[in-house]
């Protein structure tokens, strides 16, 4: 088994927190959309998108399901991604994830451990698709 490092860790629990967010999104025949530009593609296709970029990687509400283009290309089209998250959650719920976001403490490896079994447990919950 090779040795574990912070980097590792973060790597596995961020591919595990993807998969989650895109495939919740998902329809019961896997397609699910864009959260800034609403094209339909499988979830797989998709990207895991940041309304807040930095930290904030493991926080729900800051993540939604993105096509390359908005993700990539676009930069996270966080115009579109800020219209849709304040039509739908209010100017408020904004402000209060960035003072959650901003507040976030560092995690450590045994954070790390224990976000990456309990993002597995909530994979193996989810209807396969």
């Amino acid at each position: 088994m090779r040795k574990q490092t912070l980097k590792s860790l973060k790597r596995k629990a961020w591919e595990l927190q993807s998969q989650l967010v895109r495939r919740r999104s998902a329809d019961w025949r896997g397609y699910a959309e864009c959260y800034t530009c609403r094209a339909v593609k499988m979830w797989k296709e998709l990207h895991c998108g940041h309304y807040i970029h930095g930290k904030g990687n493991h926080n729900e509400k800051n993540l939604k399901p993105q096509c390359n283009k908005c993700n990539t290309y676009l930069g996270g089209n966080l115009g579109k991604y800020a219209e849709r998250l304040i039509s739908e959650e209010g100017e408020d719920f904004v402000k209060e994830l960035r003072r959650e976001i901003e507040s976030e403490k560092p995690r450590t490896m045994q954070d790390y451990r224990e976000l990456i079994e309990d993002l597995k447990e909530k994979i193996n919950e989810l209807p396969h698709n």
